[in-house]
């Protein structure tokens, strides 16, 4: 619960009192799902290294007993972390494992997820039409399941691909009707995520101080609740919107402080 409300140090931190016990109890299946939960919360927190050594030992524990599921979600998570690194080649390889065991298992909602995830890579290669073809075809799974919180990531990834095809006004339906089912769920990285798409639209019209301003907001928004990633990117963004726009000294302080934090 508290993962979803964008809460993450009580998410570790509940994720953290839960994984001890489990080890107390010698409950393998909880435990290994409890890590991968876990290991899912270090990774938005770009805590990779940790998430990392969670995940060596949930995957084989995970495969040994037989719990195919876990082990679909643990390859989902593994991708997901490659991604995050920018490994596009290895979370490409995870994904794919994933969405072929949620195939074989028949469960059409998780498979939708993966196949997300798998757009979600193929969008960070610039292979904004081939992401698109798969957000169009999945985006009725969701919204058919009541799924409002995926419904609407599907929306506003598929507007950054729409909007890297120069297909801006389809880009701008879906990031509004992503805009309002994250505002309807609550969820603040998900309004981070559409101010972030907002930038990117007002590099493509030109307007560069709009596009700097939603940079900002992205990414104090992401970084109050503990992303990094996303953070330091609209941090960029907001540089070279300022560079663009001709404030030379501010893009540079930004593009330096970005510069640092990420290293």
């Amino acid at each position: 619960l508290y993962w979803l409300r964008d809460q993450f140090d009580e998410a570790e931190k509940f994720y953290r009192s839960a994984r001890m016990r489990f080890l107390e109890t010698r409950e393998e299946k909880l435990l290994t799902q409890c890590e991968n939960s876990l290991a899912v919360v270090l990774t938005a927190r770009n805590e990779f290294r940790e998430a990392e050594d969670i995940y060596q030992n949930a995957l084989p524990r995970a495969e040994a007993a037989g719990f195919d599921v876990t082990v679909a979600e643990i390859e989902s998570s593994l991708g997901m972390l490659a991604l995050s690194q920018g490994h596009y080649d290895r979370a490409l390889q995870f994904l794919e494992r994933a969405r072929r065991r949620y195939s074989a298992l028949e469960m059409p909602h998780r498979l939708a997820a993966t196949e997300k995830e798998v757009a979600d890579c193929y969008l960070e290669l610039n292979l904004a039409s081939e992401a698109a073809e798969i957000y169009r075809r999945i985006g009725s799974s969701f919204a058919d399941s009541e799924t409002p919180f995926e419904q609407a990531q599907t929306l506003v990834n598929h507007s950054r691909a729409l909007l890297l095809m120069g297909r801006a006004d389809e880009a701008r339906q879906k990031l509004s009707d992503a805009g309002r089912l994250f505002e309807e769920c609550g969820s603040e990285s998900g309004l981070a995520s559409v101010a972030l798409i907002e930038a990117e639209l007002g590099f493509v019209e030109g307007r560069f101080d709009h596009a700097a301003e939603m940079s900002r907001v992205a990414s104090e928004s992401f970084l109050q609740i503990g992303i990094i990633g996303p953070s330091l990117h609209a941090r960029f963004l907001e540089a070279e919107a300022r560079r663009l726009g001709g404030d030379l000294v501010s893009a540079e302080e930004t593009a330096k402080a970005a510069l640092a934090e990420s290293e």
